[in-house]
């Protein structure tokens, strides 16, 4: 009797976020008190994680590169990303609002 070999392929979808929201290298932290929460910046994975005042953990923004520092200031988080990048995000939205290149930064 010959064998078979199977070839089985699971395509799973996922709705909303499809990785857990986890902490990789945390560098800096920041709290807005308007939306009594707290933002924290990752260094390893590039993702911003919110966590809420009923400390639920979720994506803020993802895909940025090298992140540092954080700061609030009127309803904008600004990120130091890279060593001379400062980009800013609309916390009610995400949106991106702010960026700026200094070309001869070292080390923001």
């Amino acid at each position: 009797m010959k064998s078979k070999n199977y070839i089985v392929i699971l395509c799973v979808v996922f709705c909303g976020t499809i990785y857990p929201q986890y902490f990789n290298s945390p560098e800096s932290i920041a709290f807005d008190s308007a939306s009594k929460s707290y933002f924290v910046s990752n260094y390893g994975d590039g993702s911003i994680i919110k966590i809420d005042s009923n400390e639920t953990k979720s994506f803020f923004q993802r895909g940025l590169s090298n992140l540092f520092g954080l700061t609030i200031c009127k309803g904008t988080l600004f990120v130091v990303e890279s060593t001379n990048r400062v980009s800013g995000f609309e916390i009610s939205n995400r949106e991106l609002v702010f960026e700026i290149f200094i070309k001869e930064a070292q080390f923001l």
